[in-house]
């Protein structure tokens, strides 16, 4: 079972400027396949499920990152690249997410959530991300012509300055919270 604090020290580790961060509420298990989504599951990792969305508005690039955290620690076990070619689906069982695997598409990742509600919460935290007809976020291409379009050449001096943080970009820090073990 996963308290509030496990879920605010994992989001904690991954939130950033200009960074999104969902959390899964339960924990999961993540499985390995080499062919074919029927095929046999070998059993990888378990941890807390995590969506990170880099805006592309700051330094990084425009990406959605599926992250197994640890519990106790929100240190990343696995993590993985999600684009148009993961077709993240929701398998046979409600609880079982699949996706094609961003190094090999012919390999697949299987996730069991251990709770029905939270893997259908993550499902439609991923389909609101994904589903803005105005910014296609699985679409890495269209976003490298953007981030081209709109800096030019990345090694002139003129755009090492527009890529610079603005003062009015950066807040005070609220609602702060020190955690000193992770």
């Amino acid at each position: 079972h996963l308290t509030e604090h496990d879920l605010l020290q994992v989001e904690t580790f991954y939130k950033g400027h200009k960074t999104e961060v969902y959390v899964s509420t339960c924990m999961a298990a993540v499985f390995l396949s080499s062919s074919g989504c029927n095929s046999n599951w070998t059993f990888h990792k378990e941890g807390i499920p995590v969506f990170v969305l880099d805006s592309g508005e700051s330094r990084r690039q425009k990406r959605l990152h599926i992250v197994l955290a640890e519990k106790g620690t929100a240190f990343p076990m696995w993590r993985d690249v999600l684009t148009h070619l993961s077709q993240y689906r929701i398998g046979q069982e409600p609880n079982f997410h699949i996706m094609n695997s961003s190094k090999d598409h012919s390999k697949h990742v299987g996730i069991r959530f251990y709770d029905a509600m939270s893997a259908n919460l993550f499902y439609s935290h991923y389909v609101r991300i994904t589903n803005d007809g105005e910014d296609d976020v699985l679409d890495l291409s269209n976003s490298r012509k953007k981030m081209k379009s709109k800096t030019g050449n990345r090694h002139s001096p003129k755009s090492a300055n527009k890529l610079a943080f603005k003062k009015s970009d950066i807040s005070q820090p609220c609602c702060f919270t020190h955690i000193t073990k992770i």
